[in-house]
């Protein structure tokens, strides 16, 4: 298996919104580098975390299921 790898995410506050964009292929390997960061970015807890995947050209089911895993725990804190 690869080494992990972080992936570059900037962020920005809009209004009550964190807009996160991570940059690049979202992978195995970057997987767990954007779900450290966006359970970082859901500690702060925003009305609204956004997920801008325009600067994503790739992802598999890793990143699909650190998605999914963003979506449960900001259902579980409303």
């Amino acid at each position: 298996m690869n080494e992990a790898e972080e992936i570059p995410v900037e962020s920005e506050i809009i209004g009550n919104a964190v807009v996160v964009r991570p940059m690049g292929d979202i992978d195995l390997s970057r997987a767990p580098s954007l779900r450290v960061q966006l359970a970082e970015f859901q500690q702060q807890r925003p009305a609204k975390l956004i997920i801008d995947l325009e600067e994503v050209p790739y992802m598999d089911s890793s990143g699909v299921a650190t998605l999914v895993e963003a979506m449960q725990t900001a259902r579980r804190s409303n």
